[in-house]
């Protein structure tokens, strides 16, 4: 019994601890200063070097911002209580405000909302969307 114990510990210690977000998709990342809820997981992610995206700026105005695309799809891990829809946004907006970003529009009715904010001195653009009652969560981000 007493080596199976050190067999298990050499093991575990050998392999090291479990990666933090082990349900993610291969190659996938939160976005540098906006870490996800931890709740979710990331099932979708994709990059395109030459993207661009329609930004709402306000009721009346959206905008155009070309550059690297990043698009993430969060939902939920398996056994997790989704968020409200107001906790999700309360923790995007608290998290861009943090690093000195904006939330130039939000449209809560139809759950989505602009983020604006600057990280290793680049702009980021980012499109937050919810769907399903919080059960799903999408970024997508431009880099100009």
């Amino acid at each position: 019994m007493h080596q199976l114990l050190i067999l298990l510990l050499l093991g575990a210690t050998l392999l090291g601890p479990a990666p933090l977000h082990a349900q993610d998709v291969a190659g996938s990342r939160d976005p540098d200063g906006l870490p996800r809820m931890p709740v979710y997981k990331i099932e979708a992610y994709e990059v395109d070097e030459q993207g661009s995206y329609l930004f709402d700026l306000d009721e009346n105005q959206s905008k155009t911002i070309e550059g690297k695309k990043t698009y993430i799809e969060y939902t939920l891990k398996a056994g997790a209580t989704p968020p409200t829809k107001s906790e999700i946004f309360t923790y995007y907006f608290k998290k861009v405000e943090e690093i000195g970003g904006t939330v130039p529009f939000e449209d809560l009715n139809d759950n989505m909302a602009t983020l604006h904010y600057q990280r290793g001195g680049k702009q980021k653009w980012c499109a937050l969307s919810i769907f399903d009652e919080g059960a799903t969560v999408t970024l997508t981000l431009i880099e100009p």
